[in-house]
């Protein structure tokens, strides 16, 4: 198990190949789980060492959340990224793609925690640990549009926008909801000022 998550870090396209054969979602929850497991893990030991009570706390409740959390979650947000990936043309199962992504999850869900607690425990290291942090996400996006275009059979660039079209979308939405409730908020404000200055008159 250990060989690949290395595998999906440093050799990605062969361990992807290779994986696809014994893929299951079972498989895929269980990293996921241990991908939780390891970053609550790795959390109650910084909070230890920080030595903040409320902190160490909320990391052994989180200890216990967390891998099901976890699981939870990556079986939802894969799902919605495979339902983009069938309206582009992918061709393989649900199954697949959720247990080559989580090889990738494992590994980068520790590298993650242990960056996080070297900038809670020495923040001075802060720029060098968001360059970290920012070629982290580019090579986890990278694997993970691989991860689909193998387990898929389809071309990279359809990979990459069933990858970030939920997100655009989401985005899109967002956008609209706070233009939306801007109007409302300016528009009820500009009622209440109104009613104020009649109010003065009389």
């Amino acid at each position: 198990m250990i060989n690949q998550w290395i595998g999906a870090l440093t050799n990605p396209r062969e361990t992807f190949m290779n994986e696809k054969l014994n893929a299951s979602i079972g498989k895929g929850a269980v990293n996921y789980f241990i991908a939780g497991l390891l970053s609550a893990i790795i959390g109650l030991i910084i909070s230890i060492i920080s030595g903040n009570g409320l902190t160490i706390i909320a990391g052994v409740i989180n200890l216990i959340i967390s891998p099901v959390v976890n699981v939870i979650m990556g079986l939802i947000m894969v799902g919605i990224i495979f339902l983009f990936v069938k309206l582009l043309g992918g061709k393989g199962s649900y199954g697949s793609m959720f247990y080559l992504i989580s090889l990738v999850i494992v590994p980068i869900t520790v590298i993650t925690a242990i960056l996080s607690g070297l900038l809670a425990i020495l923040p001075i290291l802060g720029i060098l640990v968001m360059l970290c942090f920012l070629i982290l996400i580019v090579y986890v996006i990278y694997l993970e549009v691989l991860a689909i275009s193998i387990s898929q059979e389809m071309g990279m660039g359809k990979s990459l926008l069933a990858l970030l079209l939920p997100a655009i979308i989401l985005f899109i939405i967002g956008v609209i909801l706070a233009m939306v409730l801007g109007a409302f908020f300016f528009t009820a404000l500009g009622s209440a000022a109104s009613t104020t200055g009649m109010v003065g008159l009389i």
